[in-house]
Formats: C-alpha cells, structure tokens, sequence
C-alpha cells in the first residue's frame, strides 16, 4: 500500500509541476543553465513543503492512538487529498488568459516566488503521508526527483512546444489525488 501512496502522489505532484512549468518555459528564447538551477529550487523547495507536511502529520499522530481514531486519520487523509486535488481540477477548468511574454532567459526571483506560491499540494500531499506513516526517504526521495525532472522537463517542453499541456496536468493530478482520497474512504 505504501508504494502505491507514494507513487500516485509523486505523479500527482510532478504532473502539477509540470503544468505550471511548462508556461514559463513557453515564453523562454533560450535554455541555459538557469533552467536547471531554477529545476533544482523547484525540487528543493517542493522537497521542503513536502517535510514539513510530513513532520506536521508525524506531530498530529503523537497522541496514542485506537482502533476508532485510525478510521478518523483515514477519513481526514482522504478528505485532504479531495481537498488538494479538488482545488487543482478548478485550477485546470478555470478561464485565465496568461500574457505571454518573451524571457530572454530564466527569471530567477519570479519563478522562485511562482514556486513558493505553487507548494501548497506538496505540503498537503506531506501531512497525508505522515499521517498514514509511509515511508519518509522513499517518499522525499520520489518527491524531489519527480518534482526535479518535472520542472525541467517543463521548462524544455514548453520552450519547444509552447503551453498546450498545462491544463491537463493540473487535472490529471487533481483526479489523481481525489481518486486517492476517496480510495482511503473505500478501503
């Protein structure tokens, strides 16, 4: 079950950065070493929302917990992860227009901030994680290297194919993670 959680919440997580990446890659001249740099704080800074979510849903489970109280941690799990997926699939159907705007290269200090704006699925996805007790170094080590190669990846796609992809990734990983959460109901 572990495996699984990780897996569809790595995807869910890369596939979210992915769409938002993809944008700003669109209005890129040139690739140059800031589209790694900047993929690199994309992973750490996501990595970091995901640990403090851990460490938030690790500090929640220190009480002693029964038999009743493990189906309020599931029920909770799940609604987290409906809330987080729900708020990516408004995302994904939502009418904004983007001005798009040619970057010679990289801007460091917008997309940090876009980042920082942008890692509340990742936190979300972290208390999940630590309330259900899944492994911390598999799951940080998929987040980062999945968040990692999802930035990159879209930065490079969106400079060679412009932002045709962005909409779908937000709601592919809003169902994945509302499919998640409602699989934590069932089971």
């Amino acid at each position: 079950m572990q495996f699984i959680v990780i897996a569809i919440v790595t995807i869910a997580l890369s596939l979210c950065v992915f769409g938002l990446v993809e944008r700003r890659g669109a209005m890129l001249v040139r690739l140059d070493g800031r589209v790694l740099l900047m993929a690199l704080i994309f992973g750490a800074v996501f990595l970091a929302a995901s640990c403090a979510g851990y460490g938030l849903g690790k500090w929640i489970l220190k009480s002693d917990l029964g038999g009743r109280q493990i189906f309020w941690i599931d029920l909770v799990s799940g609604l987290i992860l409906i809330g987080a997926g729900s708020r990516l699939l408004l995302r994904a159907l939502s009418r904004d227009s983007f001005l798009e705007h040619r970057m010679e290269t990289v801007d460091i200090r917008h997309d940090t901030l876009l980042c920082l704006k942008s890692c509340v699925p990742d936190l979300m996805a972290g208390v999940v994680c630590g309330l259900l007790e899944v492994s911390f170094g598999g799951l940080m080590a998929a987040v980062f290297c999945g968040d990692l190669a999802a930035a990159a990846g879209g930065y490079t796609f969106g400079r060679a194919n412009g932002s045709t992809l962005g909409r779908g990734c937000w709601a592919v990983s809003g169902a994945l993670l509302c499919g998640l959460g409602v699989a934590l109901q069932i089971a």
